[in-house]
This record gives structure tokens, C-alpha cells and sequence, in this order.
């Protein structure tokens, strides 16, 4: 299993490499090493500062051929707190992720 957890940075929507993830050659990119494997993108309802970046990179991820999923957290902001129920996480995980035998 692969678990991948890449950041967008919302002020400079890029990518903390500095290559912008919804532009076409590093979507390719992205598509290439991401080949095979699911993504979870979430962000929480309330965020105004990421939840439309999230939702891009999702967008392009999807448009470049990517197993890819994006979920807005309701009532949530940055970040997720005591009492957040994480088996959305788990879910995804065991859809995607886990081999079965």
C-alpha cells in the first residue's frame, strides 16, 4: 500500500516544489507517478483558504486519468478536531489501498 499526502500551498497554489499541480505538464507528471493508485482529497467545508484548491487539484488529478476523490468535511475548517469521525479515512483505505488475499 502507497500513501501518498501532498500539500498545496493556498497562497502560492503550487505545490511545495514550486511546480503548480493544475498545470498541464505537471498534471502529466503527477498522472505518470500516481499510475494505478488512489488519492483522497478533503478539505474541510468550512475553508475557505483551501477547499477550492483541493478541489482543482482533485479536478486535474481526475482529468489526468487519476483514480482521485475529493470530500469536504462538513462543519470542519484547517483543521479536523477531537470528535472528527476519521473512518472516511479508513474506508477510503480499505477500498483502495488494501490488498485483499
Amino acid at each position: 500500500m502507497t500513501v501518498i499526502f501532498l500539500e498545496v500551498d493556498p497562497v502560492a497554489r503550487e505545490v511545495p516544489s514550486g511546480h503548480g499541480l493544475t498545470s498541464l505538464p505537471i498534471a502529466q507528471a503527477w498522472a505518470k507517478a500516481l499510475a494505478g493508485k488512489a488519492v483522497f482529497n478533503g478539505a474541510g467545508a468550512n475553508n475557505d483558504a483551501w477547499k477550492s484548491e483541493v478541489k482543482e487539484t482533485n479536478d486535474a488529478l481526475v482529468a489526468a486519468g487519476i483514480d482521485s476523490i475529493y470530500v469536504e468535511f462538513p462543519g470542519k475548517g484547517l483543521i479536523v478536531r477531537e470528535g472528527f469521525d476519521e473512518s472516511i479515512f479508513f474506508d477510503f483505505w480499505l477500498r483502495h489501498c488494501v490488498e485483499t488475499v
